[in-house]
């Protein structure tokens, strides 16, 4: 192979190296994004039972004597989990 032929080879095998890295990136985010929307998805879908989960932890942290900033933490509204999502 000429150095001029190995050079055009190593260019193209750079350039496709390159693009392919991009799309790997891109496929990534793209799941990623898809993992999201989906969590979002059953935030939302599931708030009711979330926010009955919720009020038996808080009131548990409340019993152990758990200090009131830690329990407003804890503490999930409708509005706090639409947020989350």
């Amino acid at each position: 192979m000429s150095p001029a032929t190995l050079s055009a080879t190593s260019a193209r095998l750079d350039e496709l190296l390159t693009r392919s890295r991009r799309a790997s990136r891109g496929l990534a985010q793209a799941k990623r994004n898809a993992a999201l929307e989906s969590i979002a998805a059953a935030l939302l879908t599931n708030t009711d039972a979330i926010l009955r989960a919720n009020e038996k932890d808080v009131a548990a942290e409340r019993s152990k004597g758990t200090s009131d900033a830690l329990v407003d933490r804890l503490s999930l509204s409708q509005a706090r989990l639409k947020d989350i999502a």
